[in-house]
């Protein structure tokens, strides 16, 4: 999900950068290996489905006073300037833990240790992100991020829980799944979203 909803306490706001997927058909190998998940951790797992708004983090959920918003967002858009969109195939599923150890994630991602081109396309994406950010004093990405679309989620869920959860999905064959990243937006609790990069999908050509 964007970031929560906690608008203007302190005169803070939570945001994100990030970059939709939207409701992508998924292959059928990863919706089989989801529904073994939540069968096997039907009380932990909190069912994402239905839901549209899939993306893959391009920063950490930071906070903004009002007053940034407006260079925050040129920086953004300045370093995103001439890339290009990125076809993405994910081929495995990982389990990422939050900072704060509160929550683990069930995600589509790259295997481990893959150093594919989308993957290293999508982390030179949040690079740029990244020299956007940090001189105007908001954080920094992970220095070794391992780019991820969470499609289920598990709250509080103890280091064995997560454990047995690894083990359990890590090990799935789930095919491939395709999806375009063509669009980068910044989510600001409360506000509407703006995007700050696209790349609009050419028409099929006429034959």
């Amino acid at each position: 999900m964007g970031p929560r909803a906690r608008p203007g306490v302190d005169g803070t706001f939570l945001t994100h950068v990030r970059a939709p997927v939207g409701a992508v058909a998924r292959a059928s190998t990863l919706e089989r290996a989801l529904e073994t998940v939540r069968e096997a951790f039907v009380d932990d797992v909190d069912d994402g489905r239905g839901t549209d708004d899939g993306h893959v983090s391009m920063s950490k959920p930071f906070e903004t006073r009002a007053e940034d918003w407006e260079t925050m967002r040129a920086g953004v858009r300045k370093e995103l300037r001439g890339m290009e969109a990125i076809e993405v195939t994910f081929d495995a599923l990982r389990v990422f833990v939050n900072e704060d150890e509160t929550r683990a994630f069930v995600a589509a991602g790259f295997r481990e240790g893959s150093e594919r081109g989308d993957k290293r396309a999508l982390v030179r994406a949040i690079e740029r992100v990244n020299r956007a950010l940090e001189p105007l004093g908001f954080p920094r990405y992970f220095d070794d991020p391992d780019p991820h679309v969470s499609l289920l989620s598990m709250t509080r869920p103890g280091r064995e829980r997560v454990d047995e959860l690894r083990r359990r999905v890590e090990s799935m064959d789930v095919g491939e799944w395709r999806v375009k990243v063509n669009r980068i937006v910044i989510d600001i609790s409360g506000q509407p979203q703006k995007t700050v990069w696209g790349r609009a999908p050419l028409p099929a050509p006429d034959l």
